[in-house]
């Protein structure tokens, strides 16, 4: 993932912020006179929409997670008052229906780990206020300590599973939307020795990036099916930029508009390489504390290569 780290860092510094800062010179600034740094602007304003945009999605699932949670609460509270009656045992945790040997159905003790583990479908069985001690006193609290004590922790790793997966998502646009303009670039070109020639720069850059970009899917858990088609849109989307390119061309409607747009289009998508370069993949495998040089070195090989 360092060496990952260290490919996504030269793919924004020294090949999509070179190009993005090129083409907007040529079609905005230079012929508008424009005395600010606009390229630099437009590749933060991505950068905060991915920002913005992980922030609010988080929100979002942390309040659906809530309302889960309370959902089950009330699900678990009505299994209770169910199972209140016919309680035989010692526990701390849940009880479960035991036939015994002269067919009355009896409770059997369950700890408070198999509850952690079944909390998600709670057992119409009951939970542990039922469950009575050596003097037949009832445990008290034992469901209410097991939501503020597994809840959380289960919400908290939920969240950092959607965070994982909304900056893999993030970083899967960002690559398709510059794919799309670097296959456009190809299929801009007008003579076949430049076509051969950036098709040979963009493959092996690519492969490095794809590489990399695999072992972010693999990193976030996603399944087979899903890095499959992530992989194949990934792949598909540059042609597709091709095709544009070459029928612009063919048509001769290739303009200043278009070059505006495909450089604001690639300012964005080099704010959000930012980002998640940072936020995802560095941060993840490198904080404050870590002395591990292995993991610097293979940042400085990944970008290295590029």
């Amino acid at each position: 993932m360092c060496f990952g780290g260290g490919v996504f860092f030269a793919t924004y510094i020294l090949h999509m912020g070179p190009e993005v800062r090129a083409i907007l010179d040529e079609a905005l600034v230079k012929p508008y006179h424009i005395d600010y740094p606009i390229t630099d602007l437009i590749m933060a304003s991505g950068f905060f929409i991915v920002f913005f945009a992980e922030k609010i999605t988080l929100k979002l699932n942390k309040r659906r997670h809530k309302l889960k949670m309370r959902a089950r609460r009330e699900k678990c509270l009505q299994a209770k008052m169910v199972a209140k009656k016919d309680c035989d045992c010692e526990c701390n945790g849940t009880c479960e229906s035991q036939p015994s040997a002269n067919g009355i159905t009896k409770k059997k003790a369950v700890s408070i780990e198999d509850l952690a583990l079944n909390i998600k479908d709670c057992p119409l069985s009951g939970t542990g206020d039922c469950c009575t001690d050596p003097e037949g006193a009832k445990t008290p609290g034992t469901e209410d300590h097991l939501f503020m004590v597994y809840a959380p922790n289960e919400e908290e790793d939920d969240a950092q599973i959607s965070a994982h997966s909304t900056r893999s998502l993030v970083l899967i646009l960002a690559l398709s939307l510059h794919r799309i303009f670097e296959g456009m670039s190809v299929g801009l070109q007008h003579s076949t020795a430049n076509v051969f020639n950036l098709l040979l720069a963009v493959m092996c850059h690519e492969t490095v990036i794809g590489f990399s970009m695999g072992l972010q899917f693999v990193k976030n858990g996603f399944k087979l099916k899903r890095m499959v088609v992530a992989s194949v849109l990934c792949s598909l989307i540059m042609p597709a930029g091709v095709v544009i390119g070459t029928v612009i061309v063919e048509i001769g409607q290739e303009g200043q508009a278009l070059n505006i747009l495909n450089g604001v289009l690639q300012g964005i998508a080099t704010g959000t390489f930012i980002y998640v370069t940072f936020f995802e993949i560095l941060q993840e495998e490198i904080d404050a504390h870590d002395t591990s040089l292995a993991k610097v070195s293979s940042v400085f090989l990944g970008f290295a290569l590029m």
